[in-house]
């Protein structure tokens, strides 16, 4: 017996990419998934193959940047499912690159409103509703190796990858001694190489390598061993 049956799993940017791969990893290990992203389609259609499957998932239409889209989101999944033991923070963009000189204001907000303003209210959401359950929990915020290195023209992208790091590690050791663990998965290797098929090479290897690493971190649930809380692993 999978030893997620009966958790449930709350995963940000789930129509695609990253946030797909974990979701399905997820499901595949016994747990009730929660999809949310921007893409409805993509995310009724993405139930059905899971519940074909002999899983359980919902579906709730999300823009991160928003609080009350969010709050919306966190409810959904306890109206649903009753609770929440993991959450994976993946929504997010590249956004426009440009030069610091040519970037918009615009362009700037859009990016860090997604992937770190998001962020935020997933954690805050997610964290109150863990609380609430009293059973502990397991959050992962998707990072990048842009979270340590910056690259031309990415200021935005840089920015708000940076910042999830000080996020949490500040988050962790606020809910640690709660019973909530929180990590960040910086795995991501960025490659300039501006044909689609390098892009889509890329992509390809990253989900592969990267959804089994985020369940692998949500799934360490923390116990009533408070020494087996750690700031985040960062790599």
């Amino acid at each position: 017996m999978s030893d997620m049956t009966g958790k449930v799993a709350l995963i940000t940017g789930a129509s695609s990419g990253i946030g797909r791969a974990t979701a399905e990893a997820f499901a595949a290990k016994g747990a009730r998934v929660v999809l949310a992203a921007r893409r409805q389609d993509e995310l009724a259609s993405f139930v059905t193959e899971i519940e074909a499957r002999g899983g359980k998932a919902t579906a709730v239409k999300t823009d991160v940047s928003a609080a009350r889209d969010v709050e919306r989101m966190v409810a959904h999944a306890l109206e649903t499912f009753g609770r929440i033991d993991y959450a994976v923070n993946n929504a997010g963009i590249e956004g426009r690159l440009a030069s610091i000189t040519e970037l918009a204001e615009d362009d700037w907000d859009r990016v860090l409103d997604i992937n770190l303003k998001g962020t935020f209210l997933c954690l805050k959401y997610a964290a109150r509703a863990m609380l609430a359950g009293g059973h502990g929990g397991a959050i992962v915020n998707i990072g990048s190796v842009n979270s340590f290195l910056g690259f031309g023209t990415g200021s935005a992208y840089v920015a708000s990858k940076h910042g999830l790091v000080g996020l949490t590690t500040s988050v962790s050791a606020e809910l640690a001694p709660q019973g909530i663990r929180v990590n960040i998965v910086s795995g991501l290797r960025r490659y300039t190489d501006a044909s689609r098929s390098a892009r889509d090479c890329r992509r390809r290897s990253i989900r592969q390598k990267l959804a089994p690493e985020c369940s692998s971190a949500a799934r360490r649930l923390p116990g009533g061993d408070r020494s087996s809380h750690r700031l985040p692993m960062l790599g």
